[in-house]
């Protein structure tokens, strides 16, 4: 057997015994009192009792009132605590979204200046070609016309 089991069981019987000898010892004195003193000592004992039971009843109800008071604040002590938990999620989420959301809009910014970049870069290249396309054939035409004077 397990010990625990032996130990429970070892501590039901020492109660049951408790109990067992109580009972005899009231039902002995009861008794004795019945005998000697009469019908009036049994109402006594009799009213005794229904206090004792009225008495216990109330114990008990004030205890299952107190057990449920504390379950209903530990109870409210823990939604309170999930209901803070997430709020520091809720809060941690939208710090994510927002920050995906900024640099996606940083990032567009960027891009849309790389492309005006890029297109100020190929105007000016262009510009600069096309200037310099000119420029070559003005020179080849004036060479052309040169050697032309030149061989006629």
């Amino acid at each position: 057997k397990c010990s625990a089991l032996t130990i429970q069981t070892m501590a039901r019987m020492v109660l049951a015994r408790r109990d067992y000898q109580a009972r005899r010892a009231a039902r002995i004195k009861f008794e004795g009192m019945v005998i000697g003193k009469g019908l009036t000592l049994l109402q006594a004992v009799a009213r005794c009792r229904f206090a004792r039971r009225a008495y216990l009843k109330r114990q008990a109800e004030r205890k299952r009132v107190a057990a449920v008071r504390m379950q209903s604040l530990v109870r409210g002590s823990q939604a309170v605590q999930r209901f803070k938990d997430l709020i520091v999620k809720a809060r941690a989420a939208a710090i994510r979204i927002q920050k995906g959301w900024r640099r996606y809009q940083q990032r567009c910014t960027f891009l849309l200046t790389i492309k005006a970049c890029l297109l100020l870069e190929t105007t000016t290249r262009r510009i600069i070609a096309r200037r310099k396309y000119h420029t070559f054939r003005a020179a080849v035409t004036l060479v052309a016309a040169s050697m032309r004077r030149y061989l006629a």
